[in-house]
């Protein structure tokens, strides 16, 4: 849904994809067909001078420069100046999500501009600048609803470690000592008293366009980040704390040179007027979709959650530990989440989306962690009348594939501990070859939209014997992958 922009003085975050040089024939992340992936993405780095230029002349004309890379420049403006530079009509945008989607509905609405609204660089950046677009909101992919205190639920760090079989792997000396994880998120509260208790090595920053490095509004980065220190409890973590662009953050993410990266926030990539997937990467996605390929190339392990019925970009990349939702009952029964997504990328043809399972409760809430929060945060408040909790106690039990893929990459933690000169592909093919096979239940429908007959219909793909389609290889097995590297 779309709505005539009225207010041009809001910020807006923008990526900007650099041209080639007057006279080369060097592609751009526009001009190339090839989805850039970790063994190309360095034919399609900008030129250094370029790159120079173009910030500096962006910055003459009043924008702000909020993180630079090899490839792209993220910058923030207002939508008047924006749309005065660009010579292009503004329009408001609803992003559409499933029902499981996390966010706040006012971080929902987007200016950019008009569909089929020509965007030209002003004449000062022609020759530097081959495409400009603002960032769209992203979504938090976890639950929101929690259950009643007296229902079957995990607690961190014990039954997490337990039952991704990281306990055993600590029994064997190997915690995580010794590698960085970096986690892009909503904030960090490291001084709540379960991580005080803990003794963690915690550390957060703010990424380009954040502020309040204290505070975590939403509560979503606090609780994650559970997950990693329950499986690998000796790692250094690093919270950033995302602004408005998830582009931003992740380059600035990079530059920590952390081992592992851990990213829950996503977009879901399916056709607003149709309801069925996207075929092609929109514009708007190709510079982070390059910056990821850039930092698998050059060595970082990077986990993206696959989504609770969203169809998950960058879950589905294929550089990245696509990570899914296996749900384990009271009595140690696996079966494949109904909550978290499991998809055929069409954008990536071939890929299947998730490669490994994390954790992550059944239908209707996942409900199924107990984790902490920042006391009155967003999700705290939201799901008190629902846990038989106060709005304020700074618990909360939720999951999601937001849950299962810090837990991926505390495994991974622990076998980068162990053999620090395994590359992304060696870890993700670890993971794979020694998950544990699910083969009852079906993935959330919501994620597989089909059209039969004239009609939208979803339907979950299904679990079965070996690799399958709802959960990829399984249900990470921390000791198995340890064992095998």
């Amino acid at each position: 849904m779309t709505a005539p922009m009225t207010d041009m003085t809001e910020t807006l975050s923008i990526e900007i994809i650099i041209d080639s040089p007057t006279g080369s024939s060097a592609p751009t992340l526009l001009s190339t067909a090839a989805r850039p992936r970790s063994d190309t993405v360095g034919d399609l780095q900008a030129d250094p001078g370029q790159l120079d230029r173009a910030a500096a002349e962006l910055a003459r004309l009043g924008f702000r420069i909020l993180a630079t890379s090899r490839l792209s420049l993220s910058i923030e403006g207002s939508r008047g100046l924006f749309a005065e530079t660009f010579g292009t009509e503004m329009t408001e945008y609803t992003v559409p999500t499933p029902e499981s989607a996390f966010t706040r509905p006012s971080a929902m609405s987007f200016a950019a501009p008009a569909v089929g609204a020509a965007v030209e660089p002003p004449p000062s950046l022609s020759g530097l600048v081959a495409g400009a677009y603002v960032q769209p909101p992203f979504v938090y992919l976890n639950t929101v609803l929690p259950p009643r205190r007296t229902k079957h639920h995990l607690v961190v760090p014990g039954d997490v470690a337990a039952l991704t079989n990281a306990s055993a792997v600590h029994r064997e000396g190997t915690t995580g000592r010794g590698v960085t994880v970096a986690m892009i998120d909503s904030g960090f509260r490291i001084d709540h008293p379960y991580y005080v208790a803990h003794g963690y090595t915690m550390s957060r920053i703010l990424g380009p366009g954040a502020s309040d490095l204290h505070r975590d509004e939403v509560g979503h980065g606090t609780a994650e980040a559970a997950n990693i220190l329950a499986i690998a409890p000796d790692v250094t973590f690093i919270g950033v704390k995302s602004g408005p662009s998830l582009a931003a953050a992740f380059k600035e993410t990079v530059k920590l040179g952390p081992d592992v990266i851990s990213v829950s926030l996503g977009f879901d990539l399916r056709d607003p007027a149709t309801g069925l997937p996207l075929s092609s990467l929109p514009n708007l996605h190709k510079a982070l979709e390059a910056e990821i390929a850039q930092a698998v190339a050059d060595g970082i392990v990077v986990v993206f959650s696959a989504g609770n019925g969203h169809i998950a970009f960058p879950g589905m990349h294929p550089d990245v530990i696509s990570a899914g939702g296996v749900s384990v009952d009271a009595s140690s029964h696996m079966q494949a989440s109904d909550y978290a997504s499991a998809f055929v990328s069409r954008i990536y043809p071939g890929r299947a989306c998730p490669d490994v399972c994390g954790l992550v409760g059944m239908k209707p809430h996942a409900d199924l962690i107990l984790l902490p929060l920042e006391p009155g945060c967003d999700i705290d408040r939201d799901t008190a009348a629902h846990d038989g909790t106060v709005a304020d106690d700074g618990w909360s039990v939720i999951s999601g594939t937001s849950a299962a893929a810090p837990q991926l990459a505390g495994v991974v933690a622990l076998l980068l501990e162990k053999n620090p000169g395994l590359s992304p592909a060696e870890v993700k093919t670890a993971l794979r070859t020694t998950a544990r096979d699910v083969v009852k239940g079906s993935a959330n429908g919501i994620s597989n939209p089909v059209r039969q007959n004239g009609q939208l219909t979803h339907v979950g793909l299904r679990a079965g014997q070996g690799l399958d389609s709802a959960t990829g290889s399984g249900l990470v097995d921390a000791l198995a992958a340890w064992k095998q590297v």
